[in-house]
């Protein structure tokens, strides 16, 4: 065979890999999100009892990293956070809560517009479990009634200690969310 067909041949799974098409994933009946595969989905409030939410964890994997996505729902009927003091309260227990659980710093936090409210955008620097290290995270929330999102994107490269690695995939994942209409709060 040919070096030039030998190289076109080796170069073919690449190919396929750079431009593969992500789907579109509907996490709920508010909310979907582009994703490079299939998610799984595991049920964290049949693990323990002691969760007072029904959460739920959404992960896909492709060589980039591992997309999460976590949907908290509140079990009481009248829990909403749509006022911005409950939001903002909100979005300040859950940033606490990811950073001391990887003994970080919140480095920016900012946020975004979504047809179904502001949401809160988070770069952090956290403690990267498998390695040891510190590294730049991100987070991304979302709070729509009585339900919160957070999506997060974990690189595949696990050495990466500036949060770069990804980061293109990042974005598309975080900024694919949509809100879907019918969940729009009526004014």
């Amino acid at each position: 065979m040919k070096p030039t067909y030998l190289f076109l041949l080796a170069c073919l799974p690449l190919a396929a890999f750079t431009y593969a098409e992500w789907a579109t994933f509907s996490v709920d009946e508010q909310l979907t999100v582009q994703l490079p595969t299939q998610p799984t989905v595991t049920d964290m409030s049949k693990a323990s009892t002691a969760i007072p939410q029904t959460v739920k964890m959404f992960s896909a994997q492709d060589g980039a990293g591992t997309y999460m996505i976590l949907r908290l729902a509140a079990t009481a009927p009248q829990s909403t956070m749509q006022s911005e003091s409950s939001r903002t309260a909100f979005y300040d227990g859950l940033i606490n809560g990811l950073v001391r659980g990887q003994k970080g710093v919140v480095l920016s936090r900012t946020s975004f517009a979504t047809a179904g409210g502001e949401g809160v955008d988070v770069k952090y620097r956290g403690l990267d479990k498998g390695t040891g290290k510190m590294g730049i995270k991100y987070s991304r929330n979302l709070v729509l009634g009585a339900v919160a999102y957070s999506l997060s994107f974990y690189s595949q490269d696990r050495q990466d200690t500036t949060g770069i690695s990804g980061s293109e995939s990042r974005k598309k994942f975080f900024e694919s969310l949509t809100v879907k209409p019918a969940s729009i709060p009526q004014k």
